[in-house]
């Protein structure tokens, strides 16, 4: 199963005899199929999805039809012939679940779908309510860095702490289309860097609706470049101690670093600024001494280059399991988007700055949620970068 199927890695459709055209069977005097739906959930999970809501997307139509009354995790709907995207959400325990299944042909009479549900926790926690990954520009429009950062928010009722929250960047691409062996993004978030919140439990609490921000280097940069912002004021930075003095990071002894767990390099980290990788935070479950020893991923993939036969690659990753997982966005660029670097649990769409790669508008623009309409202190969070975030956004310290 290839992790670049851009979203199919969800999709286990045991069906008969399904066809790949959309329209009607000549001759056929029936235009409706009723079909039966089965939830498949995750190996090792049992109980019953609760609040389940399966929608039908008609490809032919633009229509679509819900599916309610599941019981023991199965339902039956009588629908129009046709092609279809189904997509299933619920819940069990402390746990969401989400299902996709992309393209479907319903012909027959009677069919039946077997749908795999992922798991992730149920929002109510920090979320990523911004990424600043371009960087700004200075009066002579040169790129500048350092003024990255990604601001977190408590989108729940309740005071949360961020002690032992981690900023998670994808050893993926979101740009490549490769098959990685053995595919783990199911159960698993891919990860070449993991910087986390320190302390014992209780040390930074978060209230309700307000944010944390976490930045590259906590300075006021302004000072380097008129066109910046102030960061000096940042809850976290993430430091690397480079031995090269020719990468060299700066730190601000006022204000808290990330303890650096893992990063795939050797000297400073910065987020990708043409938007190619995918970023996720998660309470991390374990010591850092325990999941560096138990976590570390070894996979192989054919690199393609066009003219030559294919390369054998491997590479490593820390994986983080998507249980552990409180929000996750993807990033891409149209012309470049290949896959998705989430399980669609996480995460099943995409957001971007700029329109093309290196496009050199996407500088002193961010990726920001939006706010839900009917409460402005709340903010979206469908798992769906597409629809939950605002692209090219004006950052929040640039309002």
């Amino acid at each position: 199963m290839k992790l670049s199927s851009k979203l199919r890695t969800l999709l286990l459709i045991a069906a008969g005899s399904l066809l790949a055209t959309a329209c009607n069977e000549p001759g056929n005097d029936n235009p409706e199929s009723q079909v039966t739906v089965n939830l498949v959930l995750p190996e090792g999970t049992s109980g019953e999805l609760t609040e389940v809501s399966c929608n039908f997307n008609n490809l032919n139509t633009s229509t679509t039809t819900n599916l309610s009354g599941f019981v023991a995790n199965s339902a039956t709907i009588t629908l129009d012939k046709g092609a279809y995207t189904v997509e299933v959400s619920g819940k069990m325990d402390e746990y969401a679940y989400v299902g996709l299944a992309e393209n479907i042909s319903i012909m027959e009479d009677a069919q039946t779908l077997e749908i795999q549900m992922s798991v992730g926790k149920i929002s109510g926690d920090l979320v990523i309510a911004e990424i600043f990954f371009t960087g700004t520009t200075t009066p002579e429009n040169e790129q500048y860095s350092g003024d990255q950062y990604i601001r977190l928010y408590n989108n729940s009722d309740d005071t949360v702490y961020a002690d032992g929250v981690a900023i998670l960047e994808s050893a993926f691409m979101t740009v490549d289309d490769y098959e990685y062996t053995p595919d783990i993004m199911s159960t698993h978030f891919s990860a070449d860097a993991v910087y986390v919140i320190p302390g014992d439990g209780n040390d930074y609490p978060v209230a309700p609706r307000s944010s944390l921000v976490i930045c590259d280097i906590a300075i006021d940069h302004r000072e380097a470049n008129p066109n910046s912002f102030d960061l000096s004021g940042a809850d976290f930075e993430w430091y690397d101690d480079s031995p090269n003095p020719n990468f060299l990071d700066t730190d601000n002894p006022d204000v808290p670093n990330l303890d650096k767990w893992y990063c795939y390099t050797a000297t400073i980290w910065n987020m990708h600024n043409r938007g190619f990788r995918s970023y996720a935070i998660a309470r991390m479950e374990s010591s850092k001494e325990d999941f560096l020893a138990n976590n570390l991923y070894t996979y192989n993939y054919e690199l393609v280059i066009p003219g030559y036969d294919p390369f054998p690659m491997d590479g490593e990753a820390y994986k983080v399991p998507n249980e552990w997982i409180l929000d996750a966005v993807n990033l891409s660029v149209d012309g470049m988007f290949q896959q998705i670097c989430t399980d669609p649990s996480l995460d099943r769409g995409w957001t971007h700055c700029g329109s093309q790669d290196s496009d050199p508008n996407r500088y002193n623009k961010s990726v920001m949620r939006k706010y839900d309409p009917q409460n402005k202190m709340v903010l979206i969070d469908d798992n769906n970068s597409t629809e939950d975030f605002e692209a090219d956004a004006v950052p929040f310290f640039l309002q």
